[in-house]
Order: structure tokens, then sequence, then C-alpha cells
């Protein structure tokens, strides 16, 4: 009998036994293999030329793009007594594996990303079972943290508890929270505790709630901060036992979640926060029991978590009933659900070879080809960065299967050309914008961030993927980053953009709250001149201005532009003189010249910069949009489609797209008119306004720099936001108000 056989719960019904540890597989390589014989819209199977090396218990997708397989001992007694612990690091582009010196056993740990990309690994085997363990495996304090780019373990401060089977979940401040497991003396561990990238928190309770902590328990970070237990977890436990829930870590309260059927047979089913994040939904599908001879069930249950009082409900069954079910999100928003058995391996459980995809719009699946090798207990699914689904492992009672196995997904074989996404930017903050550049052969319908893939013993805690914001450019698209730390833990993340047919992108990886995104603030000005530094979205503050033209007591000032190095910029006088300011210490620019001038007229309203700064255009009050040159730059393009208002005064504000195709006039209603600048260039989407003065007139308008929303100004100072094309106001900081005062005269980003 195996030490994992020994194992026992505390149901009184449950057999000793719980079968053998199995091994969850690298990431599958584009070797060549044998290919299913399915139709290539159900999606295909390869198995590659090259097996594991190790016993992968444990794979992690890394910010790198290669896999870490994770054994450790292994499940095996022999190498424990040796001291042989083992993990691989496997290439998905050239097959290799490479050896990684281990020094500690790591088999039956949790893990999960930090921020920094970094793999926490904590927990693991301290003693295989034995009388002095009360004849469970003991577990161990250790914790270690892998760097994807020197390929090394990392020492960190031991945990409190010792662990055997823990799940960590990243938490919205990018803490880890580690709960369950069993510790040196193979009993439950009902503490939990957090680490903070350098140290662990002191013990704290976990749920009242339960009769005794559940293994490898499936947890879900949630929006309003509180973790969701579904359910699912190792050795099944029941609801009577430990109810699914959410719990408060701050407070400890936990308050049940009620309905979830076939609650005794949930052992190694699947639990997934359904795509996208923002749905707050979870499902979960399938499970059995592993230490009982019982049958697997088919069905699902969803729980939407933004109800007033949430509950299961029941969802569409699965075409076979299995447990060990691996469920990936992908990058299109659906689920593939793969692998499993019958039943518990422990009582023979005959493999199931099917597969599906589930949509949680439609609320349905959908039949895909059948995988060819088997999955069974601790195997896993991981997606690419390809947009390929990778299996490893399975666990019969007395062997592993070290075969690779990947699945192309349907939306990998439309006939179709994928998108293409190109751009420097991986350093981004919450909030903050980054334009790429694109090629498709159908229009961009929809970006994602997917978090990379974790997973052992059917679990991946941490697995989600966020809609973003997202604006077509005439070159590509700009996409907004999420505003929220609870719905995007901070981290790497792999960037999709989706065409209309489907199709992902190959992903990019972008670093989420890092430190290198770029300044996106602004300036509100004021009538005697004065420049105010305002914060948008994410972003820096606006430096401050060091040399502009100043008129106290004269209301003479009505628009500013800023140049492209952000530095410098232009003040517009109402009788259409333009004077240079700098900030930051940096040089004035370049007087600018063929600008109008009306002296005595005070009827100059705004002023814009083409993208390139080498020229721009003055707004007069009828409308009147009348080009100008910087320096020894080019006049810029007549434009077309502007509104005019003869002998009314009622032009505002002037606006470029940062693709110069175009821009906006704002008026002194509040409603944004749409201009071309010169010829065959795309149409500008119409907009609506989102201001209609009272007591503050308006008084300008401005664009985010990735074209994908704006602002109107009023003369109090008021800030009101407005989409483009379906993008994102972002949300201003710092802009001055002064309520009752008409003294905002213009904005500029």
């Amino acid at each position: 009998m195996t030490d994992q056989q020994r194992h026992r719960v505390p149901r009184a019904a449950r057999a000793a036994r719980v079968g053998m540890l199995g091994i969850a597989m690298a990431l599958v390589a584009a070797t060549a293999g044998t290919v299913s014989a399915a139709a290539a819209t159900d999606g295909s199977w390869t198995v590659t030329s090259t097996p594991s090396n190790v016993r992968a218990v444990h794979a992690t997708l890394l910010r790198t793009g290669q896999v870490l397989l994770v054994a450790g001992s292994g499940n095996s007694r022999s190498e424990f007594s040796a001291g042989t612990f083992k993990t691989s690091l496997w290439d998905p582009n050239t097959g290799n594996l490479t050896a990684v010196n281990t020094p500690w056993d790591a088999f039956c740990s949790g893990h999960a990303a930090m921020a920094d990309g970094r793999i926490l690994i904590a927990g693991g085997t301290a003693a295989y079972s034995s009388p002095a363990t009360n004849n469970q495996p003991a577990g161990s304090k250790e914790a270690y943290l892998f760097d994807p780019v020197s390929r090394r373990y990392q020492a960190v401060p031991d945990m409190s508890r010792a662990r055997w089977y823990p799940t960590l979940t990243q938490l919205g401040d990018g803490r880890v929270f580690a709960l369950g497991g069993l510790d040196e003396a193979g009993r439950y561990t009902s503490e939990s505790e957090i680490f903070d990238g350098s140290t662990w928190s002191s013990p704290a309770p976990g749920p009242s709630n339960y009769v005794y902590q559940p293994m490898y328990p499936a947890l879900h970070q949630m929006r309003d901060g509180r973790l969701f237990f579904s359910g699912v977890n190792a050795f099944g436990s029941n609801a009577a036992e430990v109810p699914p829930g959410l719990f408060d870590i701050n407070s400890r309260a936990y308050t049940n979640v009620p309905g979830l059927t076939d609650d005794q047979r949930r052992d190694q089913g699947a639990s997934v926060l359904l795509p996208p994040a923002q749905d707050q939904r979870v499902m979960v599908i399938g499970g059995g029991d592993h230490s009982n001879d019982v049958n697997a069930v088919s069905s699902t249950a969803i729980a939407d978590l933004r109800a007033p009082n949430p509950s299961f409900q029941p969802g569409p069954p699965i075409e076979r009933a299995k447990m060990y079910v691996n469920a990936v999100v992908l990058p299109n928003s659906t689920v593939l659900e793969t692998g499993g058995a019958t039943k518990s391996t422990v009582f023979a459980g005959a493999p199931v070879l099917s597969a599906q995809i589930f949509n949680p719009k439609s609320n349905t699946w959908t039949k895909v080809a059948s995988p060819t090798v088997p999955r069974l207990y601790h195997s896993a699914a991981v997606l690419l960065p390809d947009g390929r689904v990778a299996t490893f492992g399975g666990n019969p009672t007395s062997s592993f299967e070290m075969r690779i196995e990947v699945f192309t997904p349907p939306y990998l074989e439309t006939g179709t050309a994928r998108p293409t996404i190109t751009g420097t930017t991986a350093d981004l903050r919450y909030g903050d914008y980054a334009t790429f550049a694109t090629t498709q052969v159908a229009p961009i319908t929809s970006a994602v961030l997917v978090r990379p893939a974790s997973a052992t013993h059917q679990s991946d805690p941490n697995q989600r993927l966020v809609d973003l914001g997202f604006t077509q450019t005439s070159t590509g698209v700009s996409v907004t980053m999420p505003t929220e730390r609870n719905l995007a833990p901070p981290g790497w993340y792999m960037l999709f953009v989706l065409d209309a047919n489907g199709v992902p992108s190959v992903a990019k990886w972008i670093h989420l709250d890092g430190g290198g995104g770029n300044a996106r603030g602004g300036y509100t000005l004021d009538g005697f001149g004065g420049l105010h530094p305002f914060r948008v979205g994410g972003g820096t503050v606006a430096p401050p201005v060091d040399r502009a033209p100043y008129w106290p007591g004269w209301d003479i000032a009505r628009a500013v532009a800023r140049r492209p190095n952000r530095t410098t910029g232009y003040v517009l006088d109402g009788l259409g003189g333009v004077h240079p300011f700098a900030a930051r210490g940096a040089a004035l620019p370049p007087a600018v010249s063929g600008t109008p001038y009306w002296p005595g007229w005070d009827i100059a309203r705004g002023i814009a910069l083409v993208p390139d700064g080498s020229g721009g255009y003055v707004l007069d009050g009828f409308g009147g949009i009348h080009p100008f040159r910087v320096g020894t730059g080019s006049l810029p393009p007549r434009v077309s489609g502007a509104p005019y208002w003869g002998g009314q005064d009622r032009a505002r504000g002037i606006t470029l797209l940062p693709d110069g195709s175009g821009g906006y006039v704002v008026d002194a209603a509040g409603a944004i008119h749409p201009f071309r600048i010169g010829s065959g260039r795309p149409g500008v989407p119409a907009v609506r306004s989102p201001y209609t003065p009272g007591a503050a007139p308006v008084r300008g308008g401005a664009i985010q720099r990735n074209s994908a929303a704006g602002y109107v100004l009023d003369g109090f100072g008021g800030l009101h936001g407005f989409a483009i094309a379906g993008g994102v106001p972002l949300p201003i900081t710092g802009a001055p108000y002064w309520p009752g005062w008409f003294i905002a005269r213009n904005v500029a980003i």
C-alpha cells in the first residue's frame, strides 16, 4: 500500500485508500507526432516525440515562455531517502529539457506566481507515511522562489506551518495566501498565512464554518477582495463538512454559498473562474471521490457571485461522467475540459477520452476532438502562449504517463491567417494604456489578458481571463489595462487580441503594475496663463512648467497644446498669439509661423499640434481651423468636415487624434464634432457629448494619448470623460477645480 493509500479524511463512510501521486507534465513542443483523425473544425491533438524527463507533478508556465516541471521525489520513497529531488525546464519552441538543481522535496507543494514573475513554491513532503506521522505523509515548512531568468531556486523563510497539499492564491495586493495541507505530523492544518515576497505573516484562523480544512481547496480571488471556495478539493470533502463560501481574510467572516449539487463527489473535479473575470462566475465541473468506490459525475454548477445572496445553479452537464477533470480558459473566452476517469484510479477507474469547450455566453458545451493519451490522477493542462493547450501526466495505480499531448483548438484551424501583434511595451500600470501594431484579415474584436497557468492535481486557483478596453487605431489597437487589483492581481499576463473570425494572436507578455510605464498626465489652463498639472489613470503627473506666459489680471489665455516630447508646448491667447512654454528646464520650443492673428479681436479659441510636432492648427470662435508650421516644419494639410458657425462665436476647443487622421471641435454647448485631416484617411468616429453645460460653460476638450477616449472641460475645471469607439476614459486626479469661477480655459494631455 502506498503512502497516499494510507491517507484518511474524516468522513465515516470514506475508504482508507487514496491512490498514488502522479504528474503534471511540461508544455508541448511543435515537434512531429501522432495526430487525431478528427475534422479540423473539431480541433486536433498531437503527441510530441519527446516525453517528459521528470515526473512532473507540478507545471508552471514562466514569463520566459518555458515551463517549470517540478517532481521533487515524485512519490518515490527510494528517491526521497536518497535525497534525489528533480525539476526540469521545458522549452516549447525547441522541445529541450534542462535539469534544475532542486534543494528540497517539493512533491505535493503549492505554487503561485509573484508579481515580479518569480514562482513561489511552498510546502512539500518532509516524510513519507509512518507511525510517527499518523500513517500519513508529513508536510514541509520549506519555501523557495524560482527565478525564470537565473533559472535557480532562491531560499526564502520557512512557512509557520508545514503543508502537504496546500493551495497558494495570489491576492489583489500581490501577496500570496496559503491555506490547507497536512502538517509535519500528518494532521490537517487549519491556519492560513500570507507571504509578502520576503516574510510570512503570523498564522491566522481559517474559516470557522469548516469541520476541518480540506486539501488543495479551490480558492478564487474575487473582485470585492474575498476568496471564494467552490467546494472542489482533493480527497472528497463534502458541503456538510466544508461548505462552499466567501471568505474575508481580514475579518475572518465566512458567508456560505449554498446549492452545490453532487457535493460529495467534487473531489478532483475542475473549478474555474469563468471568462471574463469581470462576470464573477465560478463553474464546478465533474468530480468523484478518490477514496471510495463510487462513480464520478457529469454534472456542473455555476455560482454568480455578483448576486446579493449568491448560490449555485445547475449548469449544463458534460458528455461523460468523470473525475480528474482539467479545465483551461482559452483566449476566446471559452473553457476547454479534457481528461478524466470514470471513478478513482484506486478502484480501477477507466480513462475517459473526451474533450468539450464551454461557451459562458451561450451556456453550452461543444464537443471537440478527443485526446489519444489517458489523463488520470494528477494530470494537468496548460494554455500555451500560441493559443494551444498542452496536457501532461496521468497516474494509474502503479505507473506514470510520461507522454505529452497538445490540443490545437478549432480557432487555429479556420483556414484564415491569425492576427499578429507587435510593440515594445511590457511594463504597464493599472489604468494605463499601450498602443500596438496589428495585422489581421478581419477587424480586431477583443483584447484580453490571460494569467499564465500554474497547475497541479487538477487545480489552478489563479487562472483567469480579464477583458480589456480597446480601440482600433489606423495601425493597430490601443488597449487599456484594468484599474482593479482584485480583478487582475499584479504580475505577468499573456495579452491576446482576437479578430472577427474568433482567431487569437500569439500572446504578447505584459507586466501589469510594472515600473516602466510612460507619463500620462496633462495640464488645465486658466485664463491668466497658469498651467496646472494633473494625472491620467495610472500615469504620472505632468511635470511643473518652468517658463510660460502669464497675464495677471488679464483673462486672455485661451488654449494649450503639448509637443511630442511632453515637456514643451504652446499657449494661445485670445488674439491668436502663440507663446512657447517649457517644463523641467527644457529649452523653449521653436517659434511658429503662418498663424492667423486678430489684433483687437478676442476670437482665437483653440490650438492643437499634429503628432510629429511639425505644425498644427488654430481654431477661431466660429469654427474656422487655420494651419500653421513649427520652426521649419511643413504646413499641415487642410481639414474637411469641420463645423462652421458664421457670425456665431460658438467653437470652444480643438483636439487631434494621436494618429493624425483627424480630430474634434468642441462647441459651447458641449457637442463634439469630428473632422478629417487631408484626404485618404479613415473616418473619425462619432462620439456622444458627456456634458451639457448648466452652471459651468464648456471651455475645451482633449483626447487620451491612446485614442480610446477624451474629455470635455467646463469653466470651473471639471473634466467629463467620453469614449471613442468603445474605449475607456481613465480617471483624472489632481486637476484644479474652481466652483463658481469661470476661470478654466482649456486642457491638454
